[in-house]
């Protein structure tokens, strides 16, 4: 069965197109609102989305002039793009490079968690970070806010005014990466089960049908040992 996208955006280009190419995979609902858009889905007997799809520069009264002016300067900018990879290109840097750095990180040390600390990034590299679990953190822009004589100066001053920032997003991933966070699941799994073992081998006990010898309680054990560094310290 298809599940249901609720898709609200100013353009109305952009609506037209989701629908267009997504209608064979979702049911759609688009509209400039989201009272139109839900309420498309809700001409298709849909009652509640199974995603919300939203603009994020969302400014449904912009007039058709200033839609222009974004729209050209849009093309400027990606124009743009494609000429600041050719120079990154040219000047032996790459988002590969950056990746198989991550790579290269993991290769040595496993459990370690990674976050690409960048200010180059482009949507593109971006989207394949998260693909690959990678988590990316913006380099601080300076703002006029930023005082400085030199670009140096000012990129120091972003920094400063973003750094208790920073530390907030590196401390969360490095407590992420927590012996208890990480094995988690694992532990409540494997407790559950071996809680209904443990249940089964007192039940015959009791029942006077359980007889272990010396060499298979050991046998048990070593088992017992071996699930558990297979779970939990094994990477």
């Amino acid at each position: 069965m298809k599940k249901a996208v609720c898709f609200v955006d100013d353009d109305a280009d952009e609506l037209h197109r989701f629908s267009e190419f997504m209608k064979d995979h979702y049911i759609v609902g688009a509209g400039p609102t989201l009272d139109k858009a839900l309420a498309e889905l809700e001409e298709q007997r849909v009652k509640k989305p199974d995603l919300f799809l939203l603009d994020l520069y969302y400014g449904p009264h912009t007039n058709e002039a200033k839609r222009a002016q974004i729209a050209e300067l849009d093309g400027q900018l990606s124009g743009l793009e494609a000429t600041m990879r050719a120079l990154l290109t040219e000047a032996g840097q790459s988002p590969q490079s950056g990746f198989d750095l991550a790579g290269e990180a993991h290769k040595r040390f496993p459990g370690i968690p990674r976050v690409f600390f960048s200010r180059k990034a482009f949507l593109e590299d971006a989207l394949r970070a998260q693909k690959e679990g990678l988590p990316l953190l913006e380099k601080p822009d300076p703002t006029a806010d930023d005082i400085g004589a030199t670009d140096k100066e000012r990129k120091d001053a972003a920094f400063k005014r973003h750094a208790e920032q920073i530390r907030r997003s590196l401390d969360g991933r490095i407590n992420l990466n927590t012996w208890w966070v990480r094995n988690r699941q694992k532990v409540e799994s494997f407790s559950t089960g071996f809680f209904f073992f443990l249940v089964k081998i007192v039940w015959d006990f009791w029942k006077g049908s359980a007889h272990f010898s010396h060499s298979e309680v050991f046998v048990w054990v070593a088992l017992l040992v071996i699930a558990c560094y297979a779970l939990f310290f094994k990477n």
